[in-house]
């Protein structure tokens, strides 16, 4: 048997396939043709799916078909884990429609569109150009020509792209006049080429066919001040705020050009017309007084105005939830909590999706010392945020500060600390655990935990210092609590708590020389020469007596130990060491 003709014979016949699938017959071709008709009515009908397996199908039948292809790159283009020659075919797709027709408005769009996404300028100019030659009469295709040509000049630095947008221009001036859309585009371009006269001569020749058109006055005023001619500016602004007394953009362009001057009280006078303006709306008001609020909050005299412009603000602005948060946020830096709370609760009642908030007025009542508003309120907020895992904390913490420390540690433990994917929280919550455990009498349990929390956030310092603290307390693990201490002190050497635990943690190794030093860090002399706590606690007190006593120092331990006993005047292991003047431990 000769197998050489049997192979001939198969290559021939793929080559006959080959050739009828590379040329298809008019059948195949009116088949495509009714299956791409298919396919628009999927997509008519949103049938996205069916679309998709359609136009793949008329591909196969006719795969030269330039609106097939075009029309199956679309899709290529936006569906998920398509490789770059899939991309790329798909661009030149739509882009070889557009060519062969572009006169059609869907297909300039859709090239249009992609060529965007793809930020190929190049093609972009190409389908404005040629828009434009095909449209003369209309303003938009020369608009969008001469913006991406100054768009190119960007990138290339090719002034004769400037030049062919200065005359698209100029050409539009004739048709339309000297508007500001055309005109302020050509005087951009002038700025940008240096050519300073002929960005005058055009803002005058524009306010002279707009003399009463306000945003002409104040991008002319704007120019001005740019080009440093103050005088001129401020002449157009003010002649924009005679057309128009009542409208707020007028004072806002007016408030901003004070505000550069230096020129504060009238600076003032524009914010505050500017808010009270009805023709002004919420959002740039709302970021001017964001600005003043931030410039001038520190400034405890500026409080009554910054005051005065929040009674404005919500006299205009009624039910703004954001207007109430920025108040929150200005009385708590200001040093008032209880109000910071009041406003951020209304801002809640407006508008309870905003997680953010719900945790901040957490805080807030924490710090009011407020445990019944801080538990109610996070478990509202726990319904709705379940995946924040800030809000059990709080919940937990409180129980904690109750004393209920199983109830405590019971919440923490029904938490999956794995779906927050947050560590800062996750490490938080096992700090707290750690916090828990220690009060339970489980110190290795409570070691563990803080191990947990560090690994998460090697910056949680409290974590660190609570661990070496309580480690210190047993005498267990002296090594690594000398290290954890070391690193919150570092990161926080003003911190007195993290001082002490430091002091404590050589102290029970015996290093007395080095406790004192560290120890001496919290304190500073009065005017009797007598060293005083920074922050002055019953504890603190209390280990500066033992270091001293331990360093020969015994009046001075006593003198320690005395100022404990006034803090802490129950304490019966203080008591008996003032009593004998000499240490005791427990």
């Amino acid at each position: 048997m000769h197998l050489l003709p049997f192979f001939a014979l198969a290559l021939l016949c793929a080559g006959a396939l080959s050739a009828r699938k590379s040329a298809p017959d008019e059948a195949a071709l009116r088949k495509a043709e009714y299956i791409f008709l298919e396919a628009a009515n999927a997509r008519a009908d949103e049938r996205y799916d069916d679309m998709y397996m359609l136009l793949r199908h008329a591909k196969r039948l006719s795969p030269d078909d330039p609106y097939i292809d075009a029309a199956l790159g679309e899709i290529e283009l936006v569906l998920p884990g398509a490789d770059s020659v899939t991309l790329e075919r798909a661009y030149d797709a739509i882009a070889r429609r557009f060519r062969i027709e572009p006169t059609n408005q869907r297909y300039a769009a859709a090239f249009n569109n992609v060529a965007q996404q793809a930020r190929r300028i190049d093609d972009i100019i190409e389908i404005w150009q040629t828009q434009d030659s095909l449209r003369p009469d209309r303003s938009d295709p020369a608009f969008n020509l001469a913006s991406s040509l100054t768009a190119r000049f960007s990138i290339t630095g090719d002034t004769a792209d400037l030049q062919r947008a200065l005359d698209i221009y100029s050409r539009l001036e004739k048709g339309l006049g000297h508007t500001l859309p055309v005109s302020g585009r050509k005087i951009n371009i002038y700025l940008a080429i240096n050519d300073t006269a002929a960005a005058l001569a055009e803002i005058r020749q524009l306010e002279r066919d707009a003399p009463r058109d306000i945003d002409t006055k104040l991008f002319a005023g704007t120019l001005y001040d740019h080009l440093g001619m103050p005088d001129s500016a401020l002449a157009r602004f003010d002649r924009a705020a005679a057309i128009e007394p009542d409208n707020g953009s007028v004072y806002l362009t007016r408030a901003s050009f004070f505000r550069e001057q230096g020129d504060s009280a009238r600076y003032d006078t524009e914010v505050f017309r500017a808010l009270e303006s009805p023709t002004l709306d919420f959002a740039p008001k709302f970021q001017l007084l964001t600005d003043y609020v931030a410039k001038l909050y520190q400034d405890s005299l500026q409080w009554p105005r910054i005051d005065r412009m929040f009674v404005v603000m919500q006299e205009q602005n009624p039910g703004e939830a954001m207007l109430h948060e920025l108040l929150a946020s200005y009385k708590s830096v200001t040093g008032k909590p209880a109000e910071a709370a009041e406003q951020l609760s209304y801002s809640i009642d407006l508008d309870p999706s905003e997680g953010r908030r719900w945790s901040d007025l957490v805080q807030l009542y924490f710090t009011l010392e407020d445990t019944a508003h801080v538990r109610n309120t996070a478990e509202k907020a726990m319904a709705l945020f379940p995946e924040n895992g800030y809000f059990p904390l709080a919940i937990s913490s409180v129980l904690a500060m109750e004393g209920r420390d199983e109830e405590a540690l019971a919440m923490i433990d029904t938490l999956d600390l794995r779906s927050y994917g947050n560590d800062l929280v996750s490490s938080a919550i096992w700090s707290t655990k750690g916090d828990i455990l220690w009060r339970l009498g489980k110190p290795q349990d409570a070691s563990a935990a803080y191990r947990e929390a560090i690994l998460l956030n090697p910056e949680n310092y409290m974590a660190m210092n609570n661990f070496a603290y309580f480690n210190a307390c047993e005498g267990t693990e002296l090594g690594a609590a000398q290290l954890y201490a070391s690193i919150a002190t570092t990161a926080e050497p003003d911190n007195i708590t993290y001082l002490d635990t430091y002091a404590w943690v050589f102290f029970k190794k015996k290093d007395y020389i080095k406790a004192k030093e560290i120890i001496d860090k919290v304190f500073k002399n009065d005017d009797d020469g007598n060293l005083e706590a920074i922050e002055p606690s019953a504890e603190i007190y209390d280990h500066a007596g033992d270091i001293y006593f331990m360093n020969g120092e015994p009046k001075e331990a006593v003198k320690f130990w005395e100022k404990a006993l006034e803090l802490d005047p129950d304490n019966k292991l203080i008591q008996k060491k003032v009593r004998h003047k000499t240490y005791f431990y427990e």
